[in-house]
């Protein structure tokens, strides 16, 4: 089996970055967001009390791109500010009531489109993307340590 030059990997797996993107984004009653808008979300959901500092190194941004990230999701209302209760200094980002909602309906509609995307594999070809998400997943983070 010849393997594809790493060129055309390159290209593919940008291609396929850009699609995801757009696919992505989630658009609903409650709010449009993007992709990262939607990520952001939901690592706040699923980091209770996160500070400013903690979500600028999750995403490799930096700490004022950080700031304006979660300046217009507050100005949209699904985020606040609270200052944490051992330390006033420290400020930490929680969700809204309709943060929450949009957490829950981003998910399923996520959910949905990947499985739709998903449906043109066979289940080996799944099993098979999986470990190599998974190797890509480790190597990233064992590079970035």
């Amino acid at each position: 089996m010849q393997t594809a030059p790493t060129s055309t990997i390159i290209e593919l797996f940008f291609e396929f970055s850009r699609l995801m993107k757009g696919n992505m984004a989630v658009k609903s009653e409650l709010a449009n967001l993007s992709m990262l808008q939607m990520q952001a979300l939901v690592f706040v959901a699923t980091n209770p009390n996160v500070t400013m500092s903690e979500i600028a190194k999750s995403f490799s941004i930096e700490l004022s791109s950080a700031s304006s990230l979660i300046d217009h999701l507050h100005e949209m209302g699904i985020v606040q500010r609270k200052h944490d209760t051992k330390d006033r200094r420290k400020i930490c980002i929680i969700l809204t009531k309709k943060g929450v909602e949009l957490v829950k309906a981003g998910k399923k509609i996520r959910t949905q489109r990947m499985e739709k995307i998903l449906s043109f594999l066979s289940e080996a070809e799944k099993g098979q993307l999986q470990k190599i998400l998974e190797k890509l997943c480790r190597s990233m983070e064992e590079s970035h340590e």
